[in-house]
């Protein structure tokens, strides 16, 4: 398991990393930039994580619009240099 870990912070930190827990829990716990290794790479991975998220979203607006784009070239009509937009349908109420 300590290996295990070791292997993980090394990664994250970018150098080779040996720790041995208890006895850096007794001399005054883990080196500070070890900490700060794992806070950014929890805070690069939330924010990947938003971004991800965001690109999803544009994706998802840039089809809608796309769909309304095609389903409005119907219903412009253009008259000297102006556009118009044309809406029809029907209007109930209950």
């Amino acid at each position: 398991m300590n290996e295990e870990i070791s292997k993980i912070l090394s990664e994250l930190a970018g150098s080779q990393i040996d720790i041995d827990f208890k006895q850096s829990f007794e001399n005054g716990g883990i080196d500070n930039s070890i900490i700060l290794a794992v806070m950014q790479n929890k805070r690069l991975n939330r924010i990947a994580e938003a971004l991800e998220a965001i690109d999803m979203d544009l994706s998802e607006i840039s089809m809608s619009l796309k769909g309304i784009d095609q389903n409005l070239d119907n219903c412009i009509s253009r008259y000297n240099g102006n556009s118009f937009l044309c809406i029809t349908g029907n209007v109930s109420t209950d």
